[in-house]
């Protein structure tokens, strides 16, 4: 509850400066359902916002808003003018809906290619494996391919993420493990054991996750979640008012555990 009021502050504190006041918004919440009073404190606030949970409500004449992966993708079968999509994961971008005119998106995660670089520079790793979620369809793992192109992928098939796991360590050809901020293969339950594992058997771990910092991943590439508003206020301010189309990144911070590193016996840079 914290995280999305936090949310909802944040995106009118940047409407109010950004001027969208120039059209009309309405931010749509069909998944993340806020409490009334948190609606009434927002609408009183910013009258110009409005904030509907109804999908079916949505006009093809209205300028949308959502905050989150599943409120953007409970989009895919309406028609809208424009629509703007914060706190969208790169994977999950690649996913645009059909039915709005103009789509405006700011990944909630660090452009893919940043990733990249960080964990060759950083870590000094040849190799690094990616775990494809076993139950995503054939279109989730082509994006998440296509988002990703230089990871090397472990399909887990039907074997537990820890058995998986145990076949990494023995082939001994992958030489650290990245842990997507949706964890896809890992969840809440499994992934901080499955941090543990790795460390026990002397991989490094990355992710671009902020929730994994100082729980036992050595390097996290990850958005702080005002950057993601004020990347939006920098595209609207550029653009008379207007969020241009295309999918943006907003700037990145790096949590590099040195004590970690030093253990692991990596040779990276910290800088």
């Amino acid at each position: 509850m914290f995280f999305l009021k936090r949310l909802l502050f944040l995106f009118a504190l940047v409407t109010v400066s950004a001027g969208t006041a120039k059209a009309d918004w309405l931010l749509l919440q069909p998944a993340n359902k806020q409490p009334d009073d948190i609606k009434k404190a927002l609408a009183t606030s910013f009258p110009s916002i409005q904030i509907i949970d109804d999908i079916s409500a949505v006009k093809p004449s209205d300028s949308i808003i959502t905050l989150g992966n599943s409120d953007y993708l409970s989009t895919r079968n309406i028609r809208c003018k424009s629509q703007v999509g914060l706190f969208v994961s790169n994977v999950v971008a690649t996913e645009s809906p059909k039915g709005c005119g103009a789509t405006t998106l700011v990944s909630s995660e660090p452009e893919p290619l940043a990733v990249g670089a960080e964990i060759q520079r950083r870590l000094n790793v040849k190799t690094t494996g990616y775990l494809l979620p076993s139950d995503s369809d054939s279109d989730i793992r082509k994006g998440i391919k296509d988002v990703y192109p230089f990871f090397e992928y472990i399909d887990p098939g039907k074997d537990s993420i820890f058995r998986t796991l145990r076949t990494i360590y023995l082939k001994n050809d992958i030489d650290s493990i990245f842990i997507p901020s949706t964890h896809s293969a890992f969840d809440s339950r499994n992934v901080i054991t499955a941090l543990e594992s790795i460390y026990r058997n002397r991989l490094p771990a990355a992710s671009n996750s902020r929730s994994l910092i100082g729980k036992g991943a050595v390097l996290v590439i990850y958005i702080e979640f005002n950057e993601v508003f004020k990347k939006l206020n920098e595209l609207l301010d550029e653009n008379g008012g207007t969020a241009p189309v295309g999918l943006y990144h907003a700037s990145y911070r790096v949590f590099y555990d040195v004590k970690l590193a030093k253990v692991l016996g990596l040779e990276g840079v910290n800088e």
